[in-house]
């Protein structure tokens, strides 16, 4: 399943994660998933929230870029060896991995 992932380019200090949560918390933004990357001096924080489209409308709001794209999304099966059947499924057919989120779905949403 194909969904909205954002990529948001932030400042490497204290309180940056915040402002944007609190940005999402203010808008009733609920936050799926998240991975942050950082050097010295700035972070990009890539997210999956419930709304892409008012997530981007509220960070714009406040004069921060954020970029859609989309990503893949998979549910592997509970057992072992799942994830590496997925893994080699994509590598068979020349698709990449950039990086990996870790989800929690809730049981009434599954």
């Amino acid at each position: 399943m194909s969904i909205k992932q954002l990529s948001i380019l932030i400042p490497n200090e204290r309180g940056a994660l915040a402002e944007i949560t609190e940005t999402f918390c203010e808008a009733e933004i609920d936050v799926r998933a998240l991975s942050v990357s950082d050097t010295s001096e700035y972070g990009i924080l890539r997210t999956v929230v419930d709304d892409a489209e008012k997530a981007v409308k509220c960070l714009e709001e406040k004069g921060i870029v954020a970029k859609q794209s989309d990503i893949l999304a998979i549910n592997p099966e509970d057992r072992r060896g799942s994830l590496t059947a997925i893994f080699k499924l994509l590598g068979e057919n020349d698709i990449n991995i950039d990086y990996i989120y870790s989800f929690v779905v809730r049981q009434n949403e599954a």
